[in-house]
């Protein structure tokens, strides 16, 4: 099942994020409204660099394959960053190779599970008053919409190379991974 290999081939990584200086008081609920910009700041960097990218690999993609892409939820992550008032906050990250279904879906379960954390997360850090759009991410119907990117990618499943979908999804996470490592850097020189 494709599910099972993108959680196991992205696992250790959804790990380490949650550990990262940066990402972790966001991800453990204890972030004042300081911490959860900062936080916030490095997904602006990557989506900066990833959105764009996605809906030109998206455009650029057979009929057919927008026609399988389209069942997915399209999350607006950076309409939600914007509407937070949070910018990128570190150095621009290599842009993802987004030309194939493969290389969307891969990114796609990234991001919209990044969603699905982001609700969870929402419900601990009302109190920081920050972040609500991007955390509160569908609101309510956020389960309903991880229901619906599940049931696209078990359909589209067996007309993926499943290596290249879970490729991609790793490599959506080191562009977290990356520019955390860019934003710590960045505050321990202004430090």
């Amino acid at each position: 099942m494709l599910l099972n290999a993108l959680r196991s081939a992205t696992a250790a990584q959804h790990a380490s994020l949650h550990r990262d200086p940066l990402l972790a008081p966001l991800a453990s609920g204890q972030a004042d409204a300081a911490g959860v910009v900062r936080a916030l700041g490095v997904f602006a960097s990557v989506y900066a660099v990833q959105e764009p990218r996605a809906r030109r690999g998206l455009a650029a993609l057979s009929a057919a394959a927008a026609d399988e892409l389209a069942a997915f939820p399209q999350a607006p992550v950076c309409a939600w960053l914007q509407a937070d008032g949070i910018h990128p906050s570190g150095p621009a990250v290599p842009p993802l190779p987004l030309d194939t279904l493969e290389w969307q879906v891969g990114y796609a379960y990234v991001r919209q599970g990044s969603t699905l954390g982001g609700r969870v997360m929402h419900r601990a850090l009302q109190q920081a008053g920050v972040g609500q759009h991007f955390l509160g991410g569908y609101g309510a119907q956020t389960g309903a919409q991880w229901r619906r990117f599940l049931d696209a990618l078990a359909g589209a499943a067996p007309r993926l190379d499943s290596e290249a979908v879970c490729a991609a999804a790793v490599a959506a996470f080191a562009s977290f991974e990356q520019a955390c490592v860019a934003r710590r850097e960045a505050l321990a020189l202004s430090a």
